[in-house]
């Protein structure tokens, strides 16, 4: 069963509560009801009016992260509770984040809820989830490089939450030093799943016709896979070609293309980064195991 929780307007499980310590008083559980029912009463057109009053009468704007035609990201602090949360809205539908509701990993953002609405013809999500309080790797790269100990142990912690999330059928397609944030208690976190897929239909048949193909050009140039320009359908080993780009950048800061690492990690690289997929790792996990 799942239930709608005013109070932080998250979607739990009956083991929510206990597994994640939320302290939830007597009254604040007086507040708990049917998440499909709310969905039935409010329907889709009015999900939005309904958390826009939700959001202004129990949060308090904090700041704006990012703000433009076709995305927007906040971040709010609830106000009996002073638990802060991001709330974000973009285009495009919020499948993944649907089904990251009920994954759960010390890698991985909590994400609360997850709303499809549309609005002049075009599909929106929004979303809200757990607010990171951390630096990502792409400010701690600007004060200097990693050490090959220091990659270690974040490339473990991203390989970790990148198992998690292949293992349900998720790829992420845009791993770069933005998307990771490192806790101020040193936890690596994956953020940003707005153009991450589900792949329904794996297969390591590498000669896909046009229908197998990616429809749209998505990721950072530079980390993007061969594949995320059209060539064939992305999938689990996208996320492993931009995983070696992450390695070598946290080393040497630049692309390999430029600057290839020495040491240990050379070998990883180049094998993360070969152009036909089915030349890489088979697993992310492969990568830790050197």
């Amino acid at each position: 069963m799942q239930y709608l929780y005013i109070i932080l307007n998250i979607t739990i499980d009956e083991n929510y509560i206990n597994n994640y310590d939320i302290i939830v008083t007597q009254k604040q559980k007086l507040v708990l009801s049917n998440l499909h029912s709310k969905l039935r009463v409010y329907g889709e057109k009015n999900m939005k009016e309904w958390l826009d009053n939700i959001i202004k009468e129990q949060y308090t704007f904090v700041t704006c992260l990012k703000k433009d035609d076709k995305n927007l990201i906040n971040v709010l602090e609830n106000k009996e509770l002073h638990k802060k949360v991001i709330y974000k809205e973009y285009e495009g539908d919020c499948e993944v984040y649907k089904k990251l509701i009920n994954i759960k990993s010390r890698n991985l953002p909590i994400v609360y809820e997850a709303i499809e609405i549309e609005e002049n013809n075009v599909k929106k999500s929004l979303i809200i989830e757990e607010y990171i309080d951390g630096i990502s790797i792409d400010q701690i790269l600007e004060t200097g490089l990693y050490t090959s100990s220091g990659v270690k142990k974040v490339v473990r912690e991203l390989c970790n939450a990148l198992s998690i999330l292949h293992r349900n059928g998720i790829v992420h397609r845009d791993i770069k030093p933005e998307n990771i944030m490192v806790t101020d208690n040193g936890e690596v976190k994956l953020i940003d799943f707005n153009i991450a897929r589900i792949d329904k239909n794996y297969s390591d048949d590498n000669n896909v016709n046009d229908g197998d193909k990616d429809t749209r050009i998505l990721g950072t140039i530079g980390f993007a896979a061969p594949e995320q320009f059209g060539i064939t359908k992305t999938d689990a080993k996208t996320d492993i070609y931009a995983v070696g780009i992450l390695i070598n950048v946290m080393l040497t800061g630049e692309h390999p293309s430029k600057k290839l690492c020495t040491g240990r990690w050379r070998k990883v690289v180049q094998k993360c980064t070969q152009i036909n997929p089915n030349n890489r790792y088979k697993d992310v996990l492969e990568i830790i195991k050197y």
